[in-house]
């Protein structure tokens, strides 16, 4: 079976590739579908999990409700859906001419982030997470797809509990929405109160979430009731959360999320501001000065990152480890024509798009636990 559709260039909110691939399952080994990207026409499960696997020869899995065989793999087919596993390989990626020319990164960046995040929960394997500022679950929702998308017996590091904390009762509404909605076998989510609800309410999914309402920086004045279950957690990850916070919640960010809640590890990921004169150079937008999204509070440069992240690792018994994620396709282009008109080396770089810091818990830490060092 094959089905074609095309998207126009400015269709979907995302990903402006072609991506065909292979799916098999017992009743139609060997399907072949091309997937127009960002279309209404894609069933959004294929879409999440190709937008997470990335470029050609990535592989996955997910479960699927699906027309029974003969019908077409598309949202909107008439027939009852019927829960098949499904095992999905991208054959060859096509970008668009628009993106071949003018795109800014592939994989998208949010891809390329979400890849390097899932790399650290590899290799932490932790049993309980906590998402600052999950805003519409995409973290829970890739950390759902690696659970789905592991072999028999091999669960990529054994993910029993994730909580989604956000101060956005919008934001959780959509989480809530989006995450219901993944037709994930042993996934469960609900809304939640406090984590003790939350922990309390376990009742052995391979993968349980929770959404709770939430404003972490008000633990600084003590541990809110409710919140026990939370200290000494495997994981806490605020990614790119720290720039739209205020200075009096962010001051509050590494006394909470490190001193008071003492997790083995934490995870911050925020924009490097250097690189935004790439972002700039590709666009051909001269916003000098301006931050990537006018929601930012502020975006630090490496050394600012490096510095708040160094201090608060020192402060509250952390080693750290700095990682760069997120390099745009023309980015080596961009460089040379802003070295150029600076009168810089072409040799002074600037970093990556994303700049990440990976905070181990002292008696945690150990050389197994660290990613090997990315590009600054």
């Amino acid at each position: 079976m094959t089905v074609l559709r095309e998207a126009s260039s400015d269709s979907g909110p995302k990903v402006r590739e072609d991506s065909v691939v292979h799916i098999s399952h017992s009743e139609a080994p060997g399907t072949r579908l091309v997937v127009a990207m960002g279309t209404e026409m894609v069933m959004p499960e294929v879409e999440r999990l190709l937008i997470r696997l990335g470029g050609r020869g990535a592989r996955g899995a997910l479960r699927l409700r699906c027309p029974p065989a003969g019908h077409r793999l598309l949202s909107g087919g008439g027939a009852a859906p019927v829960a098949r596993h499904v095992e999905v390989e991208i054959a060859y990626v096509k970008r668009s001419a628009s993106d071949a020319h003018g795109g800014l990164f592939s994989p998208t960046l949010a891809q390329q982030r979400y890849h390097f995040v899932e790399g650290i929960v590899e290799r932490l394997r932790p049993e309980t997470i906590l998402d600052v500022g999950c805003g519409e679950g995409a973290l829970i929702e890739h950390i759902a797809g690696m659970v789905e998308g592991s072999a028999p017996g091999d669960r990529r590091g054994i993910r029993r509990r994730v909580l989604g904390v956000d101060c956005s009762q919008e934001a959780l509404l959509a989480a809530a929405t989006n995450l219901s909605r993944l037709p994930l076998e042993g996934f469960r989510v609900s809304r939640v109160g406090s984590p003790r609800d939350f922990f309390n309410a376990s009742r052995g999914a391979v993968l349980e979430a929770g959404l709770m309402l939430g404003d972490f920086s008000a633990a600084r004045a003590g541990l809110p009731e409710g919140w026990e279950p939370l200290v000494g957690c495997d994981l806490v990850a605020a990614i790119e959360v720290v720039e739209h916070l205020d200075p009096e919640p962010l001051e509050a960010a590494a006394p909470v999320l490190l001193g008071v809640l003492k997790p083995k590890a934490a995870l911050v990921t925020t924009p490097n501001i250097e690189y935004n004169q790439v972002i700039q150079r590709i666009t051909k937008k001269d916003q000098q000065g301006r931050l990537r999204n006018p929601d930012h509070r502020f975006e630090w440069t490496r050394a600012e990152f490096q510095g708040w992240a160094r201090s608060a690792a020192a402060s509250f018994g952390y080693s750290v480890e700095f990682h760069g994620v997120g390099h745009a396709v023309q980015e080596e282009k961009a460089l040379r024509e802003i070295s150029e008109q600076q009168g810089l080396p072409s040799s002074a770089g600037v970093g990556s798009a994303t700049q990440a810091a990976l905070f181990l818990r002292m008696q945690e830490a150990s050389a197994g636990d660290l990613l090997p060092p990315a590009r600054p």
